[in-house]
């Protein structure tokens, strides 16, 4: 059985980024991630930070949802921000 662990190594690994200015204070986070088993089955695991409230999950699940419908209107996660 798989047990809970900080994972923040993982997504430097895996490049995650985002464009924030100085002041920006980031109060939720919802990490959303696609995996492979040990036996090849592919699976989803979504995580929260603990002063998430079940509100907040879901708003920024459909903003996610939005952002990748309308490809980038007002989004700030990378390469197209960079000069």
């Amino acid at each position: 059985m798989a047990e809970p662990r900080k994972f923040g190594e993982v997504l430097d690994a895996l490049g995650v980024q985002a464009c924030l200015a100085d002041d920006d204070l980031i109060v939720n986070a919802v990490v959303l991630c696609k995996i492979v088993e040990a036996n090849g089955d592919v699976g989803f695991v979504m995580v929260r930070d603990e002063a998430s409230t079940w509100m907040d999950d879901f708003l920024l699940v459909k903003l996610a949802n939005r952002e990748v419908d309308q490809q980038g209107l007002s989004h700030r996660s990378g390469e197209d921000d960079v000069e």
